[in-house]
């Protein structure tokens, strides 16, 4: 935290100072944020939202620098483009002397890692492998005096049975789709029925280590035995209010052998919690005095409830924190969904992303020109643009799929829409990147937010953001980690 630039005497002002930095930027970007990009056209958002100045410096900037620019701009430039983006960009977590240090992490054996493996993308390797050792290093590392860790959202159990298998830790999975715990079950069989091959495949006869280097003596044929009986997953709809410490007894006679069931504590985790869950979870953590620490990496934003007339206090999202909450804190679907896009990833794939918008900002065009009643929003026809090679087969395949006449979709009709509106490919393309710019900005008040909420709490000792993950192969990469006071 050296060189913090608020330098605020404690955390909680350090955080407030941050989320009031944040917000005296974004405030004003909000309507800009919320803008959709089916309506670019039909609404004239290069004109609406975009001064003169900003739209001319956009189109002169060469494809690679658009592409480029929601990361940041090249600090020589010196225009009002410039000052936004780079107002923007310290507005980053990174940026805003907030992020904390990983905390102790247990190295992943060779041997296991050809296991876990199976059946699992790079990406979740990655994110497997980091969160699975964070956590082992919090559990053992950190003093919470945890018993077992629960897995929310827990899936097909990759998490929990790396936690298992190789940190030695007892999971208790939960997951609302029963699907996906029977998914975790069979995950668990085939990693317990293909072990002796595999280790045969890798020669492997060493014992597992735990976080402390110290030998536990399971040797690889007898993974299978203790995989089964560290590791349960549930299917369960975690709530706020669930009584997890009745959870946690049931399930402690199995897991935690040597512990009373009754006094048995927990340190709830999630991998890329999504929307509500992540709050369910931190809420959890609050309430239940069984939970001693927290280990969360949120995601799906968009899936988020803000605060207004029609939700109780439970169903609220953003803002969680008072201190949000006194600034009257708002950002709007069409931000939250802003804020999960992956600016790195996008910069990476080396592609103007807005370009994909085109179509349907032209289809919105066309259904507004032929007076054809819909409904405010269109679904159906997301992912159509990559199954057709022109314009007009997209047209006439969203026409069928609205149930729209196609009488009037003629070839000259649609040819002449492509040639009025041509020029508004560039400006869509120019206009999306800028607003990507925005979507950094838009995590970190959600994160901020959500830090300040468990720094408000009596009973939290402790709370940080951390990234944990590569934000390319892993763009939600940010862990909040929280601890109890010993006495709460």
């Amino acid at each position: 935290m050296d060189g913090n630039r608020f330098s605020p005497s404690t955390a909680t002002d350090r955080v407030e100072s941050a989320i009031r930095h944040v917000w005296t930027f974004l405030e004003d970007s909000i309507p800009f944020a919320n803008t959709h990009g089916a309506e670019f056209i039909s609404e004239n958002h290069w004109e609406a939202f975009l001064q003169p100045a900003i739209q001319s410096q956009l189109l002169a900037l060469s494809k690679d620098r658009l592409i480029s620019l929601p990361v940041g701009i090249h600090q020589h430039e010196d225009n009002d483009l410039a000052t936004y983006v780079k107002a923007a960009t310290s507005c980053h977590l990174e940026n805003l002397h907030i992020l904390d240090t990983l905390p102790s992490t247990t190295a992943c054996s060779d041997s296991f890692k050809g296991v876990v493996a199976e059946s699992m993308s790079q990406k979740k390797l990655h994110e497997v492998e980091i969160m699975a050792n964070t956590v082992a290093g919090m559990v053992h590392d950190c003093d919470c005096n945890a018993d077992l860790v629960v897995d929310v959202g827990s899936g097909k159990g990759y998490l929990s049975l790396e936690l298992a298998g190789h940190h030695q830790l007892n999971v208790l999975g939960l997951d609302s789709n029963q699907g996906n715990t029977h998914g975790a079950k069979h995950r668990k069989e085939m990693l317990s029925s293909r072990w002796k091959s595999l280790v045969a495949k890798t020669d492997c006869k060493t014992s597992l280590k735990n976080s402390s280097g110290c030998g536990v003596n399971i040797v690889c044929e007898e993974f299978d035995k203790e995989v089964m009986d560290r590791y349960i997953p549930v299917t369960q709809f975690v709530t706020p209010d669930m009584n997890l410490s009745s959870i946690l007894s049931q399930h402690a006679i199995s897991l935690c052998r040597e512990s009373s069931p009754e006094q048995v504590k927990a340190v709830i985790t999630g991998l890329h919690t999504c929307g509500s869950l992540a709050v369910s979870a931190m809420r959890l953590f609050i309430t239940d005095p069984r939970a001693v620490g927290l280990c969360l990496v949120g995601c799906c934003y968009q899936l988020m409830e803000e605060e207004s007339a029609d939700n109780d206090e439970e169903d609220i999202h953003f803002p969680l924190s008072q201190y949000g909450k006194s600034l009257k804190l708002h950002l709007g679907r069409n931000a939250r969904n802003l804020a999960s896009q992956s600016v790195h990833r996008i910069a990476e794939s080396g592609q103007l992303q807005g370009e994909e918008f085109y179509w349907r900002a032209l289809l919105e065009m066309i259904i507004q020109k032929l007076g054809i009643p819909h409904p405010e929003r269109i679904m159906g026809i997301r992912g159509l643009n990559k199954r057709n090679a022109s314009f007009y087969d997209y047209a006439r395949k969203a026409f069928e799929k609205l149930g729209f006449s196609l009488d009037r979709l003629t070839p000259e009709f649609i040819s002449e829409m492509e040639r009025l509106y041509q020029c508004e490919r560039t400006k869509m393309a120019a206009y999306f990147q800028l607003k990507l710019a925005l979507a950094p900005v838009i995590e970190s008040l959600i994160l901020l937010d959500r830090l300040l909420f468990l720094l408000e709490q009596p009973s939290v000792q402790k709370a940080s953001i951390v990234r944990l993950f590569d934000p390319v192969a892993s763009p939600r990469c940010y862990a909040i980690f929280s601890l109890k006071t010993k006495d709460s």
